[in-house]
């Protein structure tokens, strides 16, 4: 998820490959996408499409889990243009990338607000590095 690692990355946070030069841990077990068929025409054509995405992740300061593993879905749905198979699937792959954006920022948002409630008020924050370790995107398809 490079829009992850992008929105990750900022003046007190350095993304590091090597988790021991990491303080906090953060591990995108399953990243997927899917597609599901949702309506036919009367004569059996594909007329509308649901594309889902998915992330599971946790994070890890040293010992200490943060995050508790979650998952992040995002669904989307699309009308089928049975004419336009070309302009179907980069239909599908904009609505796919949009959501891979919502769900990185979805997923620093929580980082953010995890990472406020266990830090005591009187602590100022010191600068961070931390690990990403994400899957490649697993893709499936159902009714295509």
């Amino acid at each position: 998820m490079r829009n992850l690692r992008r929105n990750l990355a900022s003046d007190t946070t350095t993304i590091v490959d090597d988790p021991t030069l990491a303080s906090a841990v953060l591990d995108v077990s399953q990243a997927s996408s899917s597609s599901t068929l949702l309506a036919i025409s009367r004569s059996g054509q594909p007329i509308e499409y649901r594309v889902t995405y998915s992330v599971r992740f946790s994070l890890m300061v040293g010992n200490a889990v943060l995050i508790e593993p979650q998952t992040i879905a995002l669904t989307r749905t699309y009308n089928y243009n049975i004419a336009d198979a070309a302009g179907n699937e980069e239909t599908e792959q904009a609505l796919g990338n949009a959501m891979e954006t919502d769900i990185a920022q979805l997923i620093v948002f929580r980082i953010q607000a995890a990472a406020r409630n266990a830090m005591p008020p009187a602590v100022a924050p010191m600068p961070a590095k931390a690990t990403v370790s994400a899957p490649a995107i697993a893709t499936t398809s159902s009714s295509h």
